[in-house]
């Protein structure tokens, strides 16, 4: 008849309290599921999980607990109540903490709970949520993908002109996982001697091209595949999409009209069931603009305005 997952039912009361947690539990502000709750309220109450290997995750089906100027509802990772291990999240009036993982050690969390006894201050349903444990498991790259950067036309000379992205999706929350050794193919490239370097960066969660962080460069680019290998792997430490940047220097003398392309193929750090997939990234190489030019109402000059000589310069 399947599998019924049955959840005890916890009030919180005033004062400190501590839960060992060894299944779900619906946890209630002090008014239950049916009263709002009350003024002058002041209550801490840490989840323990009562399992090997597990976490304590909350997650809100309902939240009203008003102003935050009146009532603060607050989260820490841990049992100790203190900023350095409070939650980066703002809980107030109908934002209650979605999916929240804790991130100490032994797997505790905390929650605070005051409200005002002005007369100022709302009385509202304020939450239902649900307290359960998460079985901790060792981080690992879920999917890795190979984007373009940018398909648009790149300008013989270029200096860091971004032409591959790729996203590194790793699971779980347990640990740590190492990237290392970057394999990019170099497949339907005309011609490997337009490439002066090849340059691979990496911006963390950010999804925003950035050359602040170089991995590695590799100044040979007529393999059929080439590698970046970092100084340092890249430690993965929590879960999460993380990009990498593959850009390219061009040579001055770069044959317009010939293709440079890459694809991310593999990288160390993968497991059996990683999934690599992508396209190849391809920019077609134009000549740009050499020379002095005259821009005026002149007859000799060549653009009559700013945006034709730009519009000219685009291509």
């Amino acid at each position: 008849e399947g599998e019924r997952i049955i959840k005890s039912m916890l009030i919180m009361q005033n004062g400190v309290n501590v839960v060992t947690v060894t299944q779900p539990i619906m946890f209630y502000d002090d008014g239950g599921p049916d009263e709002n709750f009350s003024k002058g309220f002041d209550g801490t109450i840490t989840f323990v999980p009562g399992v090997e290997n597990c976490g304590i995750e909350i997650n809100a089906i309902s939240f009203a607990t008003g102003s935050s100027s009146y009532n603060k509802f607050t989260v820490y990772h841990g049992s100790v109540v203190s900023d350095e291990y409070k939650d980066g999240g703002n809980y107030y009036a109908t934002y209650g903490p979605t999916y929240l993982l804790s991130k100490a050690d032994d797997g505790s969390l905390t929650i605070t709970f005051t409200t005002s006894s002005s007369s100022y201050a709302s009385q509202t349903a304020g939450w239902e949520i649900e307290v359960y444990l998460h079985e901790y498991k060792p981080l690992a790259v879920d999917q890795v993908s190979s984007i373009a950067a940018t398909t648009e036309e790149v300008v013989r000379g270029s200096v860091d002109a971004k032409l591959v992205k790729g996203e590194v999706k790793v699971d779980n929350d347990k640990e740590s996982v190492n990237l290392n050794n970057f394999v990019f193919s170099t497949a339907g490239t005309t011609n490997p001697s337009d490439v002066v370097a090849a340059k691979l960066y990496y911006t963390g969660k950010v999804d925003n091209f950035g050359t602040q962080n170089l991995i590695a460069t590799v100044t040979d680019y007529s393999a059929s595949d080439i590698t970046f290998t970092a100084a340092e792997p890249i430690a993965i430490t929590e879960n999460g999409t993380y990009y990498l940047w593959m850009a390219l220097d061009l040579a001055e003398d770069a044959e317009a009209g010939n293709i440079v392309a890459a694809q991310l193929t593999d990288m160390s750090g993968l497991t059996d069931t990683t999934e690599v997939n992508g396209t190849v990234a391809e920019r077609v190489i134009k000549s740009g603009f050499h020379g002095t030019y005259t821009i005026g109402a002149s007859t000799d000059a060549d653009y009559t305005t700013f945006t034709a000589a730009v519009a000219a310069m685009s291509g």
